[in-house]
């Protein structure tokens, strides 16, 4: 049957999607297939079932186009693992683009994997802002020589943090990021920044001044 309606326009139906999944899976693993369903983000899902047949050294290939799957294969892989290569479904003129994980761990390193998580977090993703001129690319630079900024890293994911710990390492990594000293509060900061700006000879620009 001829569809008569696009693809969005189809999917925005929570019924007709529910009723599309259904379909595929059925037929999926009635031609011999494993199919999981998510019943949310299924970036977890993936990652989880990709990370289980890596342990039994087998190899893996996963194909998607999220960011937020490969950071979370760098995270959990190690060496004891299969490879696991993940594959961007985002076409190129050049053909598909295929990354093998073990050669992106050992390229960044294991401080930046280890702290990888907090980096795409704090750096801008899904569910959060990166920091205006301090985004994934100014941590992934520093973090390997800081030690304050891993102390920080480890705050952020650690299950006990507190919520006050949480805000204090929150406040101490903007103080870092925009050169600081370590006694320096963020208010304080904001201050000796301004006036810095409106001393200098150039035009003030506003959008530069730490956050709120």
């Amino acid at each position: 049957m001829r569809a008569h309606h696009n693809q969005e326009m189809f999917l925005s139906n929570s019924s007709n999607k529910k009723q599309l999944i259904s379909l595929m899976k059925h037929y999926l693993e009635k031609d011999g297939q494993t199919v999981f369903v998510s019943y949310g983000d299924a970036d977890t899902l993936i990652v989880e079932h990709a990370l289980q047949i890596a342990r039994q050294e087998r190899n893996v290939n996963v194909v998607a186009d999220d960011t937020d799957i490969l950071v979370l294969l760098l995270h959990h892989w190690h060496r004891e693992m299969g490879d696991i290569f993940f594959q961007s479904t985002r076409q190129k003129a050049e053909g598909p683009k295929v990354f093998n994980i073990s050669h992106i761990v050992e390229k960044v390193g294991h401080i930046v994997c280890a702290n990888i998580l907090f980096i795409h977090a704090w750096g801008g993703c899904d569910t959060t802002s990166a920091t205006y001129g301090h985004g994934k690319t100014v941590l992934l630079r520093k973090i390997p020589t800081s030690e304050r900024i891993q102390e920080i890293s480890a705050i952020f994911q650690s299950n006990i943090s507190t919520a006050d710990e949480i805000e204090k390492a929150r406040n101490n990594l903007y103080v870092l990021l925009y050169g600081g000293n370590v006694n320096v509060s963020l208010n304080k900061l904001r201050f000796l920044k301004f006036m810095e700006m409106i001393s200098s000879q150039t035009a003030l620009e506003p959008q530069k001044l730490p956050p709120t």
